[in-house]
């Protein structure tokens, strides 16, 4: 099956991809990696009229310590959190969960926060964030806000998300130490 007919918009910037999106009353859907939003729009379960590719957005495209915080933005893929040394010591769980997601294709396009907005229940990635009690950053072109996580996931394939606002980074609080994890047997040794 292939989807619906849509346009298509390749914005540059954030603010240009929050104005597409504003007052567009729930008709677009923002794509990064399209790894979990492409099936669903050629089974048509999803039918946007408007496609907004947000690859170009360079700014997006970060994980770092800030503070006693791991930020992540909204382009940074599954590989390079898989692959981070920063992951490992700052969120062990995570790291260690990564062993568990999709496969190498998958995962070089795949992003986390596309990821998270997808909220399948099935997925590891909502439950290592929930695990390591993260804060979800949403932008509108009105405003910015931070939803802790308890809140952002509202049911199956249903976040907290409103029409208007993109998922642009998460923090996460970073881990003390691995001690835990390693009570559980999900680390060897960092």
């Amino acid at each position: 099956m292939k989807p619906a007919p849509f346009d298509y918009e390749r914005p540059a910037t954030l603010n240009a991809a929050l104005n597409l999106l504003n007052g567009n009353g729930g008709r677009s859907k923002v794509i990064a990696g399209g790894q979990s939003l492409v099936p669903m729009m050629n089974f048509r379960v999803v039918r946007p009229d408007l496609l907004i590719d947000i690859n170009r957005i360079a700014e997006l495209d970060y994980h770092r310590i800030e503070g006693a915080e791991l930020v992540i933005g909204a382009l940074c893929r599954h590989t390079a959190l898989k692959e981070s040394k920063v992951i490992k010591q700052a969120c062990p769980l995570m790291h260690a969960a990564y062993e568990w997601v999709a496969h190498g294709p998958v995962r070089n396009r795949g992003t986390l926060c596309g990821n998270l907005c997808h909220a399948d229940p099935a997925s590891e990635m909502p439950a290592v964030v929930l695990a390591a009690n993260a804060v979800m950053v949403l932008r509108s072109s009105a405003a910015k806000r931070e939803v802790p996580v308890g809140q952002f996931f509202v049911g199956q394939y249903e976040t907290a998300t409103a029409d208007d606002e993109i998922l642009v980074e998460v923090r996460i609080p970073v881990a003390p130490t691995n001690a835990r994890l390693r009570a559980w047997g999900l680390m060897r040794s960092v």
